[in-house]
């Protein structure tokens, strides 16, 4: 027994048309049952007879729709057999016509073990019809000739009298197995039949046989040509499906990709937005650098980044007045004002202090000063002004500091 491969149930035939061909005195008379495998079960899609043509008949179904034809009628040799284990095509085609050519001639039986009828055709005929197919850019999977594909369905699906006219078919049944046949020159009208859950037109049971064969394994005679169509049928499933799932792959693929691509450019975008914040922070914190740098030279040059001994200067210069001398004004770093060429300009003289006030006396003022150039913060002392004052009774001055 071949070992079970899970994938097969997924390239597993899904749809097939059965096809009678009857062949009447008045020329062939040709139906279909269209059947679809499902999760439901085998379901009959839908039937029609009445064909003269086989052309006609396909012009009704879909080209992809794999084919399995019965023939009837004309041509088409039947023989009742003794009940028989024996199921070798040349031997019961030696019981039926002794001196047939085995090579000419296929054999047909029902499925199951033994005999009971004996169906013969010509396989010119065969070829024929298969030829026919072809031409129609059709694919014919299975072929066969005769009722015994009635056997599998007698006493499983369909109870059936031991006699009964179906369409143009007159049968024998024996044991749930057809034992005798006759193809009517004319079909006799009959009503639908109940085959297991579905509805069958009795006329067309023969091809709805033919079409439930192909879902179960293959019984009857090898036949090489039909094999080969049932095998590239196969592959053409195994190749759809491939397809399919090779294209769901790479849809998945682009999917993905294009999802991936959304992502990062979203990001690229984020990230791009940020650089853009950053150069214009970073160009922002250069400029306030600059100007923090200008400034800070400016203030440098002016002295104001030096630390603030100020207060220590007014403190030591205060701590050395008496009733003989005070203070009006302490100005460190005074404003200078310069004339060059015309332009006033304005600085400040750093490292300079400007102390004004009012002494009782020049000698007072002198002593004064004399301390003051002890003190070892101080560079230098100038007198810039002095001058008696006789509404006070005292002199005002003004003396500069350079600072060490």
């Amino acid at each position: 027994m071949a070992a079970f491969q899970p994938w097969k149930q997924w390239v597993a035939l899904k749809q097939v048309a059965g096809i009678e061909a009857v062949k009447t005195p008045d020329g062939w008379r040709l139906g279909y049952c269209l059947l679809r495998k499902s999760g439901k079960g085998i379901q009959l899609e839908k039937s029609q007879g009445g064909f003269h043509d086989l052309e006609s008949l396909l012009a009704e179904l879909d080209k992809n729709i794999p084919l399995r034809l019965v023939l009837n009628g004309s041509g088409i040799l039947h023989r009742p057999l003794e009940s028989t284990s024996e199921n070798d095509p040349g031997t019961l085609l030696r019981k039926v016509l002794p001196d047939a050519n085995a090579e000419e001639f296929w054999v047909f039986t029902g499925p199951g073990v033994g005999a009971s009828l004996v169906s013969l055709c010509r396989q010119s005929l065969l070829e024929d019809w298969h030829q026919q197919c072809t031409a129609q850019g059709r694919r014919l999977i299975g072929a066969w000739a005769g009722p015994g594909q009635l056997n599998a369905l007698l006493g499983n699906l369909i109870e059936l009298p031991e006699h009964r006219e179906l369409g143009y078919h007159e049968l024998q049944i024996t044991d749930h197995r057809v034992s005798a046949y006759r193809t009517l020159p004319e079909p006799v009208p009959v009503e639908a039949l109940s085959v297991g859950d579905q509805i069958v037109p009795g006329e067309l049971i023969m091809a709805f046989a033919a079409g439930l064969s192909a879902f179960f394994p293959p019984y009857g005679p090898e036949i090489e040509a039909l094999s080969v169509e049932w095998e590239e049928s196969e592959q053409q499933r195994i190749f759809q499906f491939a397809g399919w799932g090779i294209l769901l792959f790479f849809l998945v693929l682009v999917m993905g990709n294009f999802f991936l691509f959304e992502h990062f450019d979203e990001r690229a975008a984020e990230l791009e937005f940020q650089e853009n914040q950053q150069n214009q922070q970073t160009g922002d914190l250069k400029r306030m650098k600059e100007e923090i740098d200008l400034a800070e030279a400016f203030m440098t040059r002016l002295g104001l980044l030096q630390p603030n001994t100020n207060s220590y200067y007014a403190d030591r210069l205060s701590a050395s007045l008496d009733n003989g001398l005070q203070f009006t004004r302490l100005e460190v770093n005074p404003l200078k004002r310069k004339v060059k060429q015309g332009v006033e300009e304005l600085s400040f003289a750093t490292g300079t202090l400007q102390v004004a006030g009012t002494a009782r006396n020049s000698s007072r003022l002198n002593d004064w000063l004399a301390e003051v150039r002890d003190l070892n913060w101080v560079a230098d002392v100038n007198i810039l002004n002095y001058q008696q004052n006789p509404d006070i009774g005292a002199g005002e001055f003004l003396v500069e500091l350079q600072l060490k």
